[in-house]
């Protein structure tokens, strides 16, 4: 959960108010503050807390020279950590030494969005051993030329901490029946419709990659389908949203060295597609999108599946069991073939914790992408870029599906070629999407985004101290933008 956030129409008391001044580097250090800030250069890095005679509380915060997105996002994050030190309830933003507010819808919607994350509760299970201060929330004042984009910025920023709470929940808590639970809540909620594809139905549909990573687990696999349709009307061709939603991974009888520490995350793609199917409700925006969850928990008991095995996937496409690890591929394949034939979408978008090889190659702040179309691609770049989270464009090659095929069976799910791993994990992910993904590179626009890098943080180390460590909700920003601007 997260505390509330209310943007103030009045000025605060200066008992509760801790006035925040966003200075932008370079900026000669003014009048009252020349004192506090001697000998110190005004820079991004700058967070120094003065206090008045008149019992006045200043937060003096440094941005970039050009008072970025992403400095701003961080500076309202360090505003809210500094509310607890100071005692104060609400945040006074100055932004007169602001000089070239051109886009003042981005500024106000950067402030939201830092404010809301650095409000995360990152001790939500706190029981009787812990102390645990509660807060009422923060109030934040901020000129009114900034609101209309600020309160955007929160719906958003609440939508990115769903996605944060949801992946941050354990596994005892959030299995396929809880997770399923969750999204119909959301889907209630925000007026979409909700529909399950349980075990039984998918075995009659043939989705053999789902039921296989299910089969260890007391809790049966399925797939949840929830659509926003602001038309009400079926005509229009939806965006496609799906996400791996692993809700624990043991790595079945390939089990994981480390016992699987940390697992409960690899329903991140999934719960990112929940935030954002969240954002756009609350945003109302007038696009169809139908997002996929395909839900299931990799366990091992006498039903798992096992090495050598040869499954079929709900298109026909069949798959020699070469890795139990390798299942988010798996399951992601049945929900992308059954996706693209019956909602025959514009565009496809699926989000995966998919492979180790990303993180090798792209490290924990960058998620990888793998896209079959130059202009989905190049829209999602600048929607990434516009929302301070990094993408980059990873090679998605025939060559690789090359690698991907078995002698006994269609496809092998895990290759013995260990090099490209983060890229053969895509090109399997490729004879899934649409009716000619199995004999070619499908042609129906589609991006694969690889974040098992960026879905989780380790806390200051990465993203500069905006996500403490946990989940980030990666992925929520950049894609209502993206969808927004799809047409």
């Amino acid at each position: 959960m997260s505390a509330p956030i209310r943007l103030l129409t009045s000025k605060p008391s200066l008992k509760d108010s801790l006035q925040v001044v966003l200075l932008p580097a370079g900026t000669n250090s003014p009048n009252p503050f020349r004192t506090a800030l001697a000998g110190t250069k005004v820079g991004a890095e700058l967070v120094r807390l003065v206090f008045d005679s008149d019992g006045t509380r200043y937060c003096l915060l440094g941005l970039d020279a050009s008072s970025s997105t992403r400095s701003l996002r961080l500076a309202a994050a360090r505003a809210v950590k500094s509310l607890t030190s100071t005692g104060a309830k609400a945040l006074s933003f100055d932004t007169s030494f602001l000089t070239d507010v051109s886009d003042v819808d981005s500024v106000g919607r950067a402030l939201a969005e830092g404010i809301s994350i650095a409000t995360f509760d990152t001790k939500p299970y706190a029981g009787t051993a812990s102390t645990k201060s509660a807060t009422s929330g923060v109030s934040v004042k901020l000129e009114s030329r900034f609101h209309k984009s600020f309160r955007e910025g929160l719906l958003l920023g609440q939508a990115v901490n769903t996605a944060r709470r949801l992946a941050a929940t354990p596994p005892n808590l959030a299995g396929p029946s809880q997770l399923t639970t969750h999204a119909q809540a959301i889907a209630k909620t925000h007026g979409m419709s909700f529909k399950i594809i349980d075990a039984k139905a998918a075995a009659k549909l043939g989705m053999g990659g789902l039921l296989a990573v299910g089969a260890g687990s007391a809790d049966p696999p399925r797939l949840v389908i929830l659509e926003w349709n602001p038309g009400g009307k079926e005509t229009t061709r939806p965006v496609l949203l799906v996400g791996k939603s692993v809700t624990y991974d043991s790595g079945g009888l390939s089990i994981k060295s480390d016992g699987g520490k940390g697992m409960k995350a690899d329903k991140s793609g999934g719960c990112t597609m929940l935030g954002v199917m969240e954002a756009i409700a609350l945003l109302k925006l007038r696009t169809r999108v139908v997002c996929i969850l395909a839900i299931a928990e990799n366990m091992i008991d006498a039903n798992c599946y096992r090495l050598d095995d040869v499954i079929t996937h709900v298109n026909g496409v069949t798959c020699e069991i070469t890795n139990t690890d390798a299942e988010g591929r798996l399951v992601l394949a049945d929900a992308l073939a059954w996706g693209t034939d019956t909602y025959q979408p514009t565009t496809v978008i699926d989000a995966a914790t998919l492979t180790g090889g990303v993180l090798v190659a792209l490290g924990k702040t960058t998620t990888g992408a793998f896209c079959n179309n130059d202009d989905l691609m190049s829209r999602l770049d600048q929607a990434a870029r516009r929302s301070d989270e990094k993408v980059w464009r990873l090679p998605l090659e025939d060559e690789l599906r090359e690698k991907m095929k078995s002698s006994i069976a269609d496809l092998h799910n895990s290759s013995p070629y260990r090099f490209a791993h983060a890229g053969t994990g895509a090109a399997y992910l490729s004879f899934f999407v649409g009716k000619d993904a199995p004999k070619q590179m499908p042609t129906t626009p589609w991006v694969h985004l690889d974040i098992a890098g960026t879905a989780v943080s380790e806390g200051d180390s990465d993203w500069e101290g905006l996500y403490p460590k946990g989940p980030t909700g990666w992925g929520v920003r950049t894609l209502v933008r993206l969808i927004a601007e799809l047409k």
